[in-house]
């Protein structure tokens, strides 16, 4: 184990205090304490990762051609809506409705 130094040390540089290590982690069951770990461990890295997209969006947004970004940082080219009326769903429908000249039976 780690001198008390060494320990202070590592727990502020993961932002935990002996108090709070032991009400999140170490004083329940081990199975929650191991879920809880791996909880924040998924969520730390879904915010990373959607931080990593926001910045790289911002780069490509204010950069267009000057930076060489994976295709989905690119700005995309606006699609034309599509033209005609729109597609009426079938979900939702009584049988007296008819749509585009179908015809019940």
């Amino acid at each position: 184990m780690a001198n008390p130094g060494e320990r202070a040390k590592l727990l502020q540089k993961f932002g935990l205090s002996e108090a709070n290590l032991k009400a999140l982690f170490t004083n329940k069951a081990p199975a929650e304490g191991v879920w809880l770990a791996e909880h924040e461990r998924k969520m730390h890295i879904e915010w990373a990762e959607q931080r990593h997209d926001f910045i790289l969006s911002e780069i490509a947004e204010k950069y267009p051609e000057s930076v060489d970004l994976p295709k989905a940082y690119r700005k995309r080219k606006a699609v034309p809506l599509p033209e005609g009326p729109p597609i009426v769903s079938h979900r939702g429908r009584s049988r007296s409705d008819s749509v585009y000249g179908e015809k019940n039976g």
